[in-house]
């Protein structure tokens, strides 16, 4: 019997993006899977996309009321992940047919508690004669392999928590994940730390599984999330007819093109970071000994609202400002009830 694996998928507006997103995860390998597709105050169309994949592998809730980010859906989600394993994946974000089989095959090598898979982000569009939307791979993620990078300020490091795998027994040891109101950095930051405190084994991918999408950047627009996005069509088109040795290997390439060209930046970044080893071992030990996050620490002293991420990017996603946060323990008391498929 083959492990089950949960995907929890949290979702607003991106109907578009969402579908592809699914429809490369029926196309996995390792079949033995479940969505929870958990959505933040989502309109009917939502459920209409959802009817028409036509998979009983993936079931869907809906909030009453908006949460405003991934950590209420995922907490959410988290209480009802059922199997072995678990995964957060993004609505927008896409998995090559064999991300989950690798990743658990890796993880069993190991025996990691916690997977962090290799991706490869699209940032740029390219339009070809036809005028098809294509997307532009830029670089791989994550840049890096070691966990002490996480005391560093930058708050993108070991993003996207789209092609994670983690074991669940070790993910309820992880918890909830935070709303970024209480916090001075993301929640997948916060959540992430809290993981690597606890002391399980991690484990990295050594070869691109996953797609990440930045491209709605590219656009220059307000309200992303309102967006088509004409990409996450052209990548599912070639997931559906190229096996993923070959759209790796053409990923691969393009990154490559891509660094070769802007290698002064690179080497330059990869100076500046490897300059600063002992302070980040340090600041590092002394979270992991003592729950001390220093970035925090300075962001409270220097009396810097909490959440501050979280408010730019909503206004930039959806151009809401929202002041109420749901429950989700309340909502956890009858979770059917929010059930809609």
């Amino acid at each position: 019997m083959t492990a089950h694996v949960t995907c929890i998928i949290a979702t607003y507006k991106r109907v578009n993006a969402l579908k592809c997103t699914l429809q490369a995860l029926q196309l996995q390998g390792h079949e033995n899977w479940t969505a929870l597709v958990i959505g933040d105050c989502c309109g009917d169309e939502t459920a209409d996309t959802i009817r028409d994949l036509s998979d009983s592998r993936i079931k869907y809730y809906n909030f009453p009321a908006r949460y405003g980010e991934q950590s209420g859906p995922n907490s959410f989600g988290l209480h009802l992940a059922e199997g072995e394993y678990l995964s957060f994946l993004n609505h927008d974000d896409i998995m090559l047919s064999d991300h989950l089989a690798s990743s658990l095959d890796c993880m069993r090598a190991q025996h990691s508690d916690f997977h962090i898979g290799k991706s490869a982000n699209a940032t740029k569009l390219a339009y070809r004669a036809d005028e098809t939307v294509v997307p532009v791979f830029t670089e791989a993620l994550p840049e890096y392999r070691n966990l002490y990078y996480l005391s560093l300020k930058d708050p993108w490091l070991f993003e996207p928590s789209s092609f994670y795998v983690i074991s669940k027994t070790y993910a309820n040891q992880v918890g909830d994940w935070h709303h970024s109101s209480g916090l001075w950095r993301p929640p997948l930051r916060d959540w992430l730390m809290r993981a690597w405190r606890k002391g399980g084994r991690f484990s990295f991918g050594d070869k691109i599984t996953g797609i990440r999408f930045w491209t709605q950047n590219a656009r220059k627009v307000n309200k992303l999330y309102a967006l088509s996005t004409e990409e996450h069509e052209a990548m599912l088109q070639r997931c559906m007819n190229e096996p993923p040795e070959q759209i790796r290997l053409s990923i691969e390439q393009q990154i490559f093109e891509e660094t070769k060209s802007n290698n002064l930046k690179q080497n330059f970044k990869a100076a500046a970071r490897s300059m600063c080893v002992p302070h980040r071992m340090l600041i590092g030990a002394l979270y992991l000994k003592y729950g001390l996050d220093c970035h925090t620490v300075a962001s409270r002293l220097l009396l810097k609202p909490r959440g501050t991420i979280h408010a730019e990017l909503i206004k930039k996603r959806t151009g809401e400002s929202l002041s109420s946060i749901p429950d989700v323990a309340q909502l956890l008391r009858n979770p059917e009830k929010h059930r809609v498929i």
